[in-house]
């Protein structure tokens, strides 16, 4: 739809008819306000702002690389860490590509720190189920121990006077010696009061089962930390002996 200003009015050329005079317009051949954007490099930063349009950048070096973070081969290793900065490769083995045949993998010492390995990342998995399911079971024991808390206090906050107890005698006596419903009925109403020992139990018995499970979540999440810093290690062996069998 064309845009109905003074300017437009006096057009003498709108050649992709989008309301903006060809004089006025920096694409005069693209419909639209503003030109499409052309991001060769895909950083983010349109071309005619980009410093460097085929190498990705930031915004900070106006699309060009930080210094000493050109990355020549585009293996995801800056050429200041890659020892083969014209040959892709893993950073692994330092950015260089990978033997064909890997001997060193072959190796005892290095057969055994695989292994190693391949046990670590088993346990470390166990660990992580094992956490997942008691922080679950964790999750349910605080839901019980809320609502037990609840009904404790439902007891507690139960009031008493010397007329509450004078009705219960009276109830107890009534249902005793003259055994009548009314009586009984109003008994066990008024010794509901005070009959806290249930609710008091479950309340206890809950908060000892949080504390337990918490207790059984903090003791794996330590062991868990434990087996990954196995398992960096070593990786960090396998690298120095190996690196072509660094998984």
């Amino acid at each position: 739809m064309k845009i109905d200003t003074i300017e437009n009015r006096m057009c003498l050329g709108d050649s992709d008819n989008d309301g903006w005079c060809d004089t006025i317009d920096p694409c005069p051949y693209t419909p639209g306000v503003n030109c499409p954007e052309s991001d060769i490099d895909h950083d983010g930063i349109p071309d005619d702002e980009d410093d460097c349009p085929n190498d990705p950048g930031t915004s900070y070096y106006n699309g060009c690389p930080a210094p000493g973070e050109k990355d020549t081969d585009g293996d995801g290793v800056i050429d200041t860490y890659d020892h083969c900065p014209n040959q892709a490769g893993p950073a692994s083995n330092n950015g260089c590509p990978l033997p064909e045949n890997c001997l060193c993998k072959d190796r005892e010492d290095v057969k055994k720190l695989l292994s190693d390995l391949g046990v670590q990342e088993d346990l470390i998995q166990q660990e992580e189920d094992l956490i997942e399911e008691k922080r679950g079971e964790l999750s349910n024991a605080i839901n019980d121990y809320t609502e037990a808390e609840s009904e404790y206090k439902e007891y507690w906050h139960c009031p008493i006077s010397d007329y509450d107890i004078v009705g219960l005698l009276s109830a107890a006596i009534s249902w005793l010696v003259e055994g009548t419903a009314e009586g009984g009925i109003m008994g066990l109403l008024l010794f509901k009061c005070y009959d806290i020992s249930k609710p008091m139990d479950s309340l206890n018995k809950a908060r000892l089962k949080v504390d337990e499970l918490t207790g059984v979540v903090e003791h794996h999440e330590g062991i868990l930390k434990w087996r990954i810093e196995l398992k960096e290690d070593l990786i960090l062996q396998i690298k120095e002996r190996c690196p072509c069998a660094c998984p």
